[in-house]
């Protein structure tokens, strides 16, 4: 796998590659060919296994043989592009070869032991060992074909649109370091993943330099032991507002308690809906609390008569159209229920109105106006098909909008109960019973049952 480390001088690339990398690998058993100026020692001083397991290259590695990508095939995976030389003879890399710039720099027949995985390399600088434009075709083939020999590659740099793109492409992550000293904490970097080249952020995180790996490598090859000067003429921005934060905390404080704090005299000069003031009806602090006598207040420490225009009576604030409703001696039969106009019949020379009765948009009662007049109702007709229905006080509109009733058939009729007709009274012949008079049957919401070959309906 190909990964990419990239930061400015200065940012934190070598820390992190180091301890984050190199030394992982090392405790992984693996071998790591570098060219980081890295201190063998130091390595060795943690484990005396990693010295033989860090090889470090500052030179070009010399030609072994030759090199053909053709001859691994890209479907199995057999096939040796590297090939040696039969006499075993190594030659001089061509002049002006930079190191990792040719291709016999990755080679190497170190394999793990256990887990078969070939060496890791970690190229510090790679925008100069392989340039944007002038990188060897064999490297190119190599990077391209480097799963093939099982090792990964770490390449660390200052800028990577500057290096060869065919190989910058091919990266799966990349890792962008930047010191925090902008931000006043010249102890830490921040540390950015990127899913590839030109991939998304995956993951943020902010870490500190660890001064006891500071000893495992070198950042100033040439200038010895000297240190890099901070940004002392730089304040931070987040610097300055931690700064200013609690000069603005206190202010705020001292005006918000400034705004809520209630004036001196405030209480004493609110009034009263009669024109009173809080003064002139408080106790005396200390004072045995005795209520004065209607008509009186408290006054400099006593109950003295009110003036006259302190006796005005308080005017009644209008009742609720609820409260002012009388109970009606008893409790409603009907409260609650929904009643609709169905109807109006003449008969004898009376005017009856049918009504239903429903709950929850269900019509489960028929009855009429003269069982609705005994139950304490009295129904006033205000058209043919509105009117207005009282309880006591309590006054209701009534109009025709009972919810419909379900339609029978001839084997499941639906049948409907008619309050005040008796059950004798209805005959399957059609034929009115003796002595019953029906004049006439108004009404959108009522069903005639003469019509249509039904059961007659009378009334005595």
């Amino acid at each position: 796998m190909i990964n990419g480390l990239e930061g400015i001088p200065g940012s934190g690339k070598s820390f992190e590659a180091s301890v984050y990398q190199v030394l992982d690998a090392l405790k992984r058993g693996r071998k790591v060919i570098t060219n980081l100026p890295l201190v063998l020692e130091a390595y060795a001083a943690i484990d005396s296994s990693y010295g033989d397991l860090l090889e470090l290259r500052y030179t070009p590695a010399p030609v072994r043989g030759t090199w053909d990508a053709e001859r691994v095939d890209p479907a199995t995976g057999q096939g040796q592009a590297f090939e040696l030389y039969a006499d075993g003879r190594l030659e001089k890399a061509p002049d002006g070869t930079r190191l990792f710039g040719h291709v016999w720099d990755y080679w190497s027949d170190w394999k793990h032991p256990k887990t078969g995985q070939g060496p890791l390399f970690v190229i510090d600088e790679a925008h100069v060992t392989m340039p944007r434009i002038g990188t060897s075709k064999e490297v190119v083939e190599y990077y391209k074909l480097h799963r093939h020999f099982n090792a990964d590659i770490l390449l660390c740099t200052q800028r990577f649109r500057a290096m060869c793109q065919d190989i910058a492409e091919i990266m799966a992550m990349v890792i962008k370091v930047r010191k925090a000293d902008i931000l006043g904490r010249p102890d830490s970097y921040i540390r950015k993943v990127y899913s590839g080249y030109r991939g998304a952020i995956v993951q943020t995180s902010e870490r500190k330099y660890q001064p006891e790996f500071f000893c495992l490598y070198k950042s100033h090859t040439q200038g010895g032991s000297a240190l890099e000067a901070g940004v002392s003429d730089v304040k931070p921005f987040l610097t300055k507002w931690r700064r200013m934060s609690w000069a603005l905390y206190v202010v705020i404080a001292v005006v918000t308690v400034w705004a809520w704090w209630p004036a001196r005299d405030m209480d004493k000069k609110a009034k009263l809906h009669d024109g009173r003031s809080v003064a002139d009806i408080a106790v005396p602090k200390g004072a045995p609390f005795t209520p004065c006598v209607e008509g009186a207040v408290w006054k400099n420490d006593e109950c003295v008569k009110a003036p006259a225009d302190m006796g005005k009576a308080v005017v009644d604030s209008p009742k609720l159209a609820i409260e002012a409703q009388s109970d009606g001696g008893g409790v409603e039969p009907l409260k609650g229920k929904n009643l609709h106009l169905t109807g109006r019949m003449h008969m004898r020379g009376k005017t009856i109105y049918t009504l239903s009765i429903s709950e929850g948009g269900r019509r489960f009662l028929d009855t009429t106006s003269e069982e609705l007049e005994r139950a304490g109702y009295k129904l006033e007709a205000l058209g043919a098909c509105m009117g207005r229905l009282s309880y006591g006080s309590k006054v209701y509109p009534v109009i025709c909008d009972a919810p419909q009733l379900a339609v029978g058939t001839e084997r499941a009729p639906v049948v409907v109960a008619v309050p005040g007709v008796q059950p004798g009274q209805v005959v399957a012949s059609g034929v009115s019973p003796v002595g019953a008079q029906v004049t006439s049957i108004e009404g959108g919401g009522f069903r005639d049952p003469l019509r249509g070959g039904g059961s007659a309906v009378g009334a005595r």
